[in-house]
């Protein structure tokens, strides 16, 4: 792939914002869901899939670069990562890929990241967790977080989601809510719930939502 492309780090930054479970993606994949340009390779050998990917990185068109390189094991089921979240449409039986990314940028000393995820379903649940360590040129932050969801029934699925980052606030981020897919994650009513929990007051909020996702 050539042309301006998502750096590909992690799952939840890959995917396009209307498959996600929630009106906004987790905190790791919107911070991981910007466009940069440059080139892109991906392959596949048996259950073990890898992502190559040199951008233009931070500097704007300058002399430098980012190198992005990602792998992941489909362990079971043939894999659980797809290019939504969720346990809608997902097949019987388990499924489990797991998997890492490194991030470099040139341009600055200590910009780089690291990442490790996973996804699962079974049957009606699914499972998805993520890490991600920025160095100092990219913040000095790391963070993770745990989705969990439930097909109630064939087109009600029920989710939650817990994040935390390593911030002097100790600020925790919690969301629940519930999809009905009129026709999957094209048409879709969503509900949901957010909570933050902080010792900064202005971070600490709560906000309920309520719409309808409807994508071409």
């Amino acid at each position: 792939r050539f042309g301006k492309i998502r750096p590909p780090f992690v799952n939840s930054g890959m995917i396009e914002e209307a498959n996600s479970l929630f009106f906004d993606r987790s905190y790791i994949g919107d911070d991981w869901e910007r466009y940069d340009l440059g080139a892109q390779l991906t392959g596949r050998v048996g259950v073990l899939r890898g992502w190559l990917a040199a951008q233009n990185g931070n500097d704007n068109g300058g002399n430098q670069h980012a190198l992005t390189l990602r792998g992941m094991w489909d362990v079971v089921g043939g894999g659980a990562e797809r290019n939504y979240e969720g346990a809608w449409n997902a097949p019987d039986g388990l499924s489990l890929s797991v998997g890492g990314a490194i991030y470099y940028d040139t341009d600055t000393d200590d910009q780089s990241a690291q990442a490790i995820e996973g996804m699962l379903t079974f049957n009606r649940l699914y499972v998805a967790a993520e890490y991600a360590d920025n160095g100092d040129g990219l913040g000095s932050l790391y963070s993770w977080g745990v989705t969990s969801s439930f097909m109630a029934t064939e087109d009600l699925e029920v989710a939650a989601r817990l994040e935390d980052f390593d911030r002097d606030d100790k600020a925790d981020l919690y969301r629940a809510g519930v999809n009905y897919y009129v026709r999957g994650h094209d048409i879709k009513w969503q509900i949901a719930y957010s909570s933050s929990d902080s010792n900064a007051p202005l971070a600490s909020a709560q906000v309920l939502l309520l719409g309808l996702t409807v994508s071409f």
